[in-house]
C-alpha cells in the first residue's frame, strides 16, 4: 500500500522510502533463506563425516577401523616408534614406523593401525603407512597388492558387494596382484571406506563406478496394519526436511546416505520421533504403526528378515485393497 499526504513532494519521498524498505526486506528474507538452506546442506554433509576428520587426533593404537573413524584408540598404553628405512624404488627415504610398548619393547599384535597424535597410520602389507584424511576422503599410499595378501581377499569381498561388476573387478584384482618382492617396489594409492574399513585401490574404485565418497543404502518405511484404526494417510518427516506420506499398508522406498550422525524420522506434529544410525551398506527397514494403547505412532527399526517379511505382507494387503 502506498502512503499519501497532502504534499506531492513528500508523497514522492515517502514512496521511495517505502520501496527501499520493501526491497531491503525482500533481500533480507531471500538472503536468510539461502543461508538457512546452505547451513542445512552443510549439516547434512558434516553428518556423514567421521569424527577422525573433525576432531584433534588422539594418540593410541587402533584395534579396528571403527576405532580409527571414531578417533577413539582402544589401546592407549605408552609406546614409542621404531623406524626402519625403506630403500626400494620410490620408497627410498621413507620409513616403516613400528609402534612398540614402552614398558617391554614388544609390538602390539593384531592391530588395524595407530596414531602418534599428529598422524594416523594403517597396517598394510605388513608395514605401516600414513593416512591422509580430507573430509569424506581417507587415503594412503602403500605397497602394491601381493598375490597371497590378506588385502587381496578384502578387495575381492569389496568387489563382490559392489554388484554386477564383481567378475570384472575380481579379475582386475588378480591381474594387478604381483609377487611380494615386486609389490614392495610399487607406489599405489588406496582409499579407505570410512564405514566398513575396506581398503580399495584407486584403479578398482574408478572401474566400479561406485560413488565411494557419498555412500548410500536402500531405505524402506512400511506401515503394516492388520486392521486399520486410522484410515487416513499420515505424513512423516525425515531429517526435518523430507515429507513422506503413508496410507494404510503403504510402503516408501528410496536411498538414504550412510551417516555417523543419527537420522531422525518424526510424525508431522513431532509427537512421535525415532532416531537411527546406518553405518553399513545393508538396507534399512523402518516400521511405523498406530498404537491404540498409547494413542500414538510407534516407529522402530527392524532387522532385514523381519523387514522383508513385513514388506511382503504389506504389499499383498495393499494389492488386495486396490482390487476392491
Amino acid at each position: 500500500m502506498r502512503i499519501r499526504t497532502t504534499n506531492p513532494f513528500r508523497d514522492f519521498i515517502l514512496h521511495l522510502t517505502q520501496m527501499t524498505i520493501m526491497k531491503t526486506l525482500r533481500y533480507f528474507i531471500l538472503t536468510n533463506a539461502f543461508l538457512l538452506a546452505s547451513l542445512t546442506c552443510l549439516k547434512s554433509q558434516n553428518d556423514s563425516i567421521a569424527p577422525i576428520a573433525t576432531e584433534p587426533l588422539k594418540r593410541g593404537i587402533y584395534k579396528s577401523h571403527q576405532d580409527f573413524v571414531a578417533n577413539a584408540p582402544s589401546d592407549t598404553q605408552s609406546f614409542y616408534l621404531q623406524e626402519k628405512a625403506r630403500k626400494k624404488g620410490l620408497w627410498e627415504g621413507t620409513f616403516n614406523r613400528i609402534p612398540r610398548y614402552s614398558k617391554n619393547g614388544r609390538k602390539s599384535k593384531r592391530i588395524w593401525g595407530f596414531s602418534d597424535g599428529e598422524k594416523a597410520h594403517i597396517y598394510h602389507e605388513k608395514e605401516y603407512f600414513p593416512i591422509t584424511v580430507e573430509g569424506h576422503k581417507m587415503l594412503f599410499y602403500g605397497y602394491g597388492l601381493s598375490e597371497a595378501s590378506e588385502s587381496e581377499k578384502a578387495m575381492a569381498w569389496a568387489a563382490a558387494f559392489m554388484g554386477g561388476l564383481a567378475g570384472t573387478l575380481i579379475y582386475e584384482l588378480s591381474s594387478n596382484a604381483v609377487s611380494k618382492r615386486e609389490a614392495k617396489t610399487q607406489h599405489k594409492l588406496f582409499y579407505i571406506d570410512q564405514f566398513t574399513g575396506t581398503v580399495i585401490p584407486d584403479y578398482l574404485l574408478m572401474k566400479s563406478g561406485y560413488d565411494f565418497f557419498n555412500p548410500t543404502c536402500q531405505f524402506f518405511i512400511y506401515r503394516y496394519e492388520k486392521e486399520s484404526i486410522i484410515t487416513d494417510s499420515v505424513t512423516f518427516i525425515l531429517n526435518d526436511q523430507q515429507e513422506i506420506p503413508l496410507g494404510p499398508n503403504g510402503i516408501y522406498e528410496s536411498e538414504i546416505s550412510l551417516s555417523h550422525a543419527p537420522h531422525k524420522l518424526c510424525t508431522a506434529d513431532s509427537n512421535s520421533c525415532f532416531e537411527f544410525t546406518n553405518k553399513t551398506y545393508e538396507p534399512t527397514y523402518i516400521s511405523v504403526s498406530y498404537d491404540a494403547i498409547s494413542n500414538g505412532w510407534k516407529i522402530e527399526e527392524v532387522d532385514q528378515s523381519t523387514g522383508l517379511w513385513f514388506l511382503n505382507k504389506t504389499d499383498k494387503k495393499q494389492k488386495k485393497s486396490d482390487r476392491k
